[in-house]
């Protein structure tokens, strides 16, 4: 039944993934075109998650890992719920936050998979590659 679980959930974590890397392409081209970034766009680094790796989870396995992805996806599906009632900033931030954990869950499971940074890079990569192919071209807003 885990993996049954498991399989089911990673549909739903890979819509989430796909629509927060949208956005954080959109969000970084809306700080280029405010002049935020504009001329030192090579010498900005990014804040990345660090995957969760300490002592409190060397016991984990993988499938603690992508059970942890599952958990956040329902916290952050929850914190979205609140923040359809509201609109409200303090239910948006949470909304944020939780994005974020969600994030942070994924990162942890592919490093606990051995998939380290560079990996993941090349990953990012081959996907956002071949999404701008799919549907036409549809998915990614041209300018």
């Amino acid at each position: 039944m885990r993996i049954a679980e498991i399989r089911s959930s990673l549909s739903g974590i890979n819509k989430v993934l796909s629509g927060l890397e949208e956005q954080h392409k959109l969000e970084l081209r809306e700080a280029e075109h405010s002049g935020y970034i504009r001329g030192c766009k090579d010498s900005v680094k990014p804040i990345l998650p660090h995957p969760c790796d300490g002592p409190l989870y060397e016991d984990w396995d993988e499938g603690d890992y992508v059970m942890k992805v599952v958990e956040e996806v329902g916290e952050m599906a929850e914190a979205y719920r609140l923040y359809n009632l509201s609109r409200d900033d303090p239910a948006y931030d949470n909304l944020g936050r939780e994005l974020v954990d969600v994030i942070t869950a994924c990162i942890s499971t592919l490093e606990a998979l051995d998939f380290n940074a560079a990996d993941r890079e090349r990953m990012y990569q081959e996907v956002n590659d071949s999404n701008a192919k799919r549907d036409d071209g549809r998915r990614f807003k041209h300018e």
